[in-house]
């Protein structure tokens, strides 16, 4: 757009020129023949110095930046924001001044409170205040960053790091790093000059430090490893006591189980004898009760002809009975005498 602006400043001067300023015309021979007209001609030049005019009266600030407006070198602390601008031609200029967040690393060289040599590395990310771009440039001009950014970075990592042994600048970082930070932000920042974030990209130490670091290190990792070890050797330990504590539990158990099933067993077998012999107490008497009974009822119905009559039951299968009447004579045949004899012999 600026382009665009600042060439119409040019062409528009040059086309009146041409156009009004020149008269075309042809001679008696046919030939063309231009003839200025003086008027217009002036016009247009006049016009055309007037364009070369505007075109530094006109511009364009880009996005993150910032203009400083200088009348004859002098700041006048008119701050022109992103887009079009317009200044008093030959009388005034602009400085661009860069406000996005920038990087700067700076290298510093320190001692710790232990007084080993250490080199620190730290990056700074900062930006001008937008609205101090005046301030800053009327006091450093466009060097800002060698004027105050590099030596306050170097003042406050030395400060900083002599407040800490070489071992504490490793284990307490964090620490360090803020307590930077802190520093730059305090001692900085009134000069218009806004801390985004500090960062510490780098620690060096001499080598006989870094030797005793490394060797501390190989040190205490084999006694982390002992220690390890001797966890492990007693959690092993602890283990089995644990085992065998449950191997007793489990054979105490065991044995608990076994005493109260022969109890129940015992007390079971004593409460089957005792039953079974009452129900053999029981059998015995209902058999003596019932031949008792039996004797009574035999007691009672017992005569002479029963009794008789048993004995003949008693008797052998061959000896015949014969029952007669009162008064009969009992007479033998033949047959049953020879047979009788017989017996007897």
């Amino acid at each position: 757009m600026i382009i665009i602006l600042k060439a119409l400043f040019i062409i528009i001067p040059i086309i009146i020129i041409i156009v009004f300023g020149l008269r075309f015309s042809q001679t008696a021979m046919g030939q063309n023949k231009i003839e200025p007209n003086p008027p217009r001609l002036a016009l247009g030049v006049i016009l055309l110095l007037i364009g070369f005019i505007l075109q530094g009266a006109v511009g364009q600030m880009e996005a993150g930046t910032r203009g400083v407006v200088l009348a004859f070198g002098k700041v006048t602390g008119r701050i022109l924001p992103e887009g079009l601008y317009f200044i008093t031609p030959g009388v005034e200029r602009v400085e661009i001044m860069d406000v996005l967040i920038q990087k700067h690393e700076s290298p510093t060289k320190a001692s710790s409170q232990d007084l080993q040599e250490v080199s620190t590395e730290v990056t700074v990310n900062y930006r001008l205040n937008p609205m101090r771009v005046g301030e800053v440039y009327q006091n450093f001009r466009q060097n800002y960053v060698s004027t105050i950014i590099t030596p306050q970075i170097q003042e406050a990592v030395k400060a900083v790091t002599a407040g800490y042994d070489a071992e504490e600048l490793i284990t307490r970082r964090a620490d360090v790093r803020n307590n930077i930070e802190i520093s730059l932000v305090s001692n900085i920042e009134p000069f218009g000059v806004t801390i985004e974030k500090v960062a510490i990209t780098d620690f060096q130490f001499s080598t006989v430090f870094a030797s005793a670091i490394e060797n501390k290190v190989v040190a205490q990792q084999a006694a982390m490893e002992a220690e390890n070890k001797l966890l492990q050797v007693v959690a092993e330990a602890k283990q089995a006591e644990a085992l065998a504590f449950g191997l007793a539990q489990a054979a105490i158990k065991e044995a608990q189980g076994g005493k109260e099933a022969a109890i129940i067993g015992a007390e079971g077998g004593k409460e089957a004898a005792i039953i079974r012999a009452q129900g053999e107490a029981l059998a015995i008497l209902e058999i003596a009760q019932a031949k008792a009974a039996a004797n009574d009822l035999i007691r009672v119905t017992l005569n002479d002809d029963l009794i008789k009559y048993t004995l003949t039951q008693q008797l052998s299968d061959k000896i015949r009975v014969a029952i007669l009447p009162s008064g009969s004579e009992f007479i033998l045949g033949p047959e049953v005498m020879a047979t009788t004899l017989s017996e007897d012999e």
